[in-house]
C-alpha cells in the first residue's frame, strides 16, 4: 500500500519532542513505522474516524491503547494530516501531545 498511495519522496512528520523523528522519503518513511511496530508488544483497542477532506488534504483522529517494549502501556489520541499532490500522498504529519 505505502508505494501506491505514497510519493517516492514523501515526509513522515511527528511532533518536535516526541519519541519519533521525521522521516524523508519512503525509504525512511517505511523504517520509521517497521520501528514503530517492532516496539508494540499488544494493541487493545484501535479506532480510526472517518476522513474529513479538503482539496490537497485529508485528516483523521486515530486512538490506540497499546503496550510498548520500552514505555509499557499506553493511550495515544493523535490527529493525522496528509497532504496529497498528483494523487499521491507527499506529507503524513501526526499531532500529539509528547
Amino acid at each position: 500500500a505505502d508505494d501506491n498511495l505514497y510519493a517516492p519522496d514523501c515526509t513522515s512528520i511527528e511532533p518536535d519532542d516526541s519519541h519519533w523523528s521525521i522521516a524523508d522519503g519512503m525509504g525512511a518513511v517505511k523504517k520509521k513505522r517497521h520501528q514503530w511496530t517492532e516496539s508494540l508488544l499488544e494493541f487493545h483497542e484501535q479506532e480510526i474516524s472517518d476522513p474529513i477532506c479538503a482539496e490537497g488534504y485529508f485528516t483523521c483522529t486515530m486512538k490506540y491503547d497499546a503496550t510498548f517494549k520500552d514505555r509499557g502501556r499506553q493511550q495515544l489520541n493523535q490527529v493525522c494530516v496528509y497532504k496529497v499532490e498528483n494523487e499521491k500522498i507527499t506529507e503524513e504529519r501526526f499531532i500529539y501531545p509528547s
